[in-house]
């Protein structure tokens, strides 16, 4: 079977099958893997295709334990989707999704944050009231929480190696309640799970650092690996009048490198991260405070 299309129908007829056999509800599912209810009816309907990730996670939830079932399954997953991101391109522009492809191939990404969790770490819980938040309408943000998640394999690829990733978020990022508590909560512990992996480095500017170069605005830097190692660099900016990528000019790109060496520096060590999260989460101040009530709630009873 060499056909895209017809790997995605053998693949979702396939997961629908596993779901049957482990007696789940797509609701179930979706509440397990804490996704919508309409992304599970998306993938089984092959509307959209899964990341190797989701699947591994999938298919743990319905007790398949078949090395030889999974690799087969990871196969089809790999080799149904059709160009990368071919579905996305009549809603999103055309520099975002160049800056989507130049992803798949960088060998470094770095990324300044100062108001919201980054795209490529957001799990779809959070993804989707920041995106109501933005005003977009539910089929975009159908479509924002399926180009993040497939964005996502490449913090987790095998071939090629993943980029390396350093991640600068600002503190206000952490206090900032996006969702629920509850929401938060697994966000955050999302944010720990991630930087214990070798190529992924989240490291926080404190706020006590006062007023710095970066609070201009968020932006990304790649350089490229592979067949691409000696291209340009590249700087990707969001902003409300638009996004925006630079690979021609050099001030840019060299500024935007500049300053994020200068934001290192007065950012708290990827090894203290894990320590910083557990504190934030017991501080009881904020949108924690709710986590608090609750713990001490189940305490006493």
């Amino acid at each position: 079977m060499s056909d895209p299309v017809e790997m995605r129908r053998a693949l979702r007829l396939e997961l629908r099958r596993l779901r049957n056999d482990a007696n789940k509800t797509q609701r179930q599912v979706a509440d397990k893997m804490d996704w919508s209810a309409s992304k599970v009816i998306r993938i089984e309907n092959g509307q959209v295709a899964i990341s190797v990730t989701d699947l591994r996670a999938l298919l743990a939830y319905y007790g398949v334990k078949s090395e030889e079932e999974i690799s087969a399954l990871e196969e089809l997953a790999r080799n149904s989707k059709r160009q990368p991101f071919e579905q996305y391109r009549k809603s999103f522009p055309n520099d975002t999704i160049r800056y989507f492809e130049h992803e798949r191939t960088a060998g470094t990404l770095r990324h300044f944050e100062p108001l919201v969790v980054p795209g490529l770490l957001q799990i779809e819980s959070y993804t989707r009231p920041l995106q109501a938040a933005y005003g977009v309408t539910q089929d975009r943000v159908d479509q924002v929480v399926d180009s993040r998640q497939d964005r996502q394999e490449v913090l987790s690829r095998a071939e090629p190696p993943p980029p390396h990733c350093l991640f600068l978020l600002d503190e206000s990022v952490f206090w900032r309640a996006v969702g629920s508590p509850s929401v938060m909560e697994r966000q955050l512990r999302h944010l720990v799970e991630l930087n214990r992996a070798p190529n992924v480095e989240i490291r926080v500017i404190p706020q006590a650092r006062g007023a710095y170069p970066g609070l201009l605005g968020s932006y990304v830097h790649i350089e490229f690996a592979g067949t691409q190692a000696g291209m340009s660099d590249v700087v990707y900016v969001e902003s409300v009048l638009g996004d925006a990528l630079y690979h021609e000019d050099s001030d840019i790109i060299e500024q935007c490198l500049e300053r994020f060496a200068e934001m290192e520096k007065v950012a708290i060590d990827r090894t203290e991260f894990e320590s910083f999260i557990n504190t934030l989460l017991r501080s009881g101040w904020g949108w924690t405070a709710e986590l608090s009530a609750s713990t001490d709630e189940a305490a006493e009873s």
